[in-house]
């Protein structure tokens, strides 16, 4: 009995779930994809060393930007870690 009325919580709440975490993971995919991709293209440059290092600063200041603009939240708290370092 016990078992039913968890597998039948399961059902209901994996659809609901599944909607908001779909759209989520496959921009993660491409935030992902993409610095990938910046990192092939510039690695066949004459100075590679320095442009890949220059593509990984951006993609993490990129994706940094967007995880702050997306979520009030980690505003608050990336602020309050910067916060206790410098003070």
């Amino acid at each position: 009995m016990l078992k039913r009325l968890f597998l039948h919580y399961i059902a209901e709440e994996t659809r609901p779930m599944l909607r908001l975490a779909i759209p989520l993971v496959l921009a993660e995919l491409g935030w992902m994809t993409m610095a990938i991709v910046d990192t092939m293209m510039v690695g066949r440059q004459a100075h590679s060393a320095e442009a890949i290092g220059a593509v990984s600063l951006g993609s993490i200041l990129f994706c940094l930007r967007c995880d702050l603009w997306h979520r009030p939240h980690a505003r608050s708290r990336h602020l309050g870690f910067a916060l206790l370092r410098v003070g």
